[in-house]
C-alpha cells in the first residue's frame, strides 16, 4: 500500500525494517553490561558500602546525639 507522500518521505514500512535491522546490529554488537577493566573498582559499590559501614558503626554507638534514642 502506498501514498502520496511515499515518493517524497520513503515507505514507513520500509524504513522501519531498515531502523530494525540497524538496531539489532547494534545490539548484537554491544555488551549488555560493561565491566570495569581488571583491576578497576566499581565506585558505586565502594560508596554503597562505605554508607554501610558508617551507618553500622553510627548504631553501634552508646546513646547520644547521632543515635536519635531516648535512653531507656
Amino acid at each position: 500500500m502506498s501514498s502520496i507522500a511515499d515518493p517524497i518521505a520513503g515507505s514507513p514500512v520500509a524504513d522501519a525494517k531498515a531502523d530494525a535491522e540497524v538496531k539489532a546490529k547494534a545490539v548484537a554488537a554491544a555488551p549488555a553490561i560493561s565491566l570495569p577493566a581488571t583491576g578497576e573498582r566499581e565506585l558505586r559499590l565502594d560508596l554503597f558500602r562505605g554508607l554501610a559501614l558508617w551507618l553500622i558503626f553510627i548504631d553501634h554507638l552508646p546513646t547520644n546525639l547521632l543515635t536519635w534514642r531516648a535512653a531507656s
